[in-house]
């Protein structure tokens, strides 16, 4: 990131490297953006599909505060595999998901 100042009213401006996460200084900044989007993802799945967060839940297998707090980007904790597996099962139906997991 690069800074320079604006003469206007001494106004500083950051030019960004693409990264907003790398920007802060996040240390995991490089899988973020791809976290961010399969997040994104399923917000939109679950949005389209008009689940609620409980059944959101049910298919995705975690609990419904866990879906809350992703849904509102909160995806601490959560590994890009396990974002990778929860939009699968967000968007596959009951019977798919339960077929699935007895396989």
């Amino acid at each position: 990131m690069t800074r320079t100042k604006v003469k206007a009213g001494e106004i500083e401006v950051f030019h960004g490297s693409g990264n907003v996460w790398e920007d802060l200084g996040f240390p995991d900044a490089e899988e973020l953006p791809a976290k961010t989007e399969l997040v994104v993802a399923i917000d939109r799945t679950v949005r389209s599909r008009r689940l609620t967060q409980s059944a959101a839940a049910r298919l995705m297998g975690i609990d419904q505060p866990k879906v809350s707090k992703l849904l509102n980007g909160d995806y601490r904790g959560f590994s890009t595999h396990r974002l990778m597996e929860l939009l699968r099962f967000s968007l596959l139906s009951s019977p798919a998901r339960d077929a699935l997991a007895d396989a």
